[in-house]
């Protein structure tokens, strides 16, 4: 019973794999002038290819309600006019020590990469403006032979 051997994938468990997909930069970006967090389910399979859905996985990668405001005020700088995070009501459970919980789906092994993105403004702009972006998931188990 073999494997297929997976290339250029984060491995986030033995049974998914995680990919991000970082488009070009483009000449011109359509800015939206708002960005909303939303909800965009958990588990294995997932593909989060929208501007909110990418800007809620940038989200789930902070750490720290600094990373989070850090985000936000590049965000500004780019040209969003208006960004809405989730109340603390809205998710469950939505806030815990302080710390902002989205549902993402598996991005976990992502994270680092999603805050490097999040932390340069052309890589910023290049991944949540640019449609050939995305974070995906799979769950490998239907590779097995």
């Amino acid at each position: 019973m073999g494997r297929l051997h997976r290339v250029g994938v984060f491995e986030t468990n033995s049974s998914s794999t995680n990919t991000l997909v970082l488009g070009g930069k483009l000449e011109d970006y359509i800015i939206p002038e708002i960005l909303e967090a939303v909800d965009c389910g958990a588990g294995r399979d997932f593909n989060h290819e929208t501007v909110n859905e990418k800007f809620t996985c940038l989200l789930k990668a902070c750490s720290t309600s600094e990373e989070v405001f850090g985000l936000c005020y590049k965000l500004y700088e780019i040209g969003v006019k208006e960004i809405i995070l989730p109340r603390p009501n809205s998710y469950d459970p939505p806030y815990k020590d302080g710390t902002l919980y989205i549902s993402t789906g598996e991005i976990y092994d992502s994270c680092d990469e999603l805050m490097e993105i999040a932390r340069d403004k052309e890589k910023l702009k290049a991944w949540l403006f640019n449609p050939e972006s995305e974070i995906y998931g799979l769950d490998d188990n239907q590779f097995y032979n």
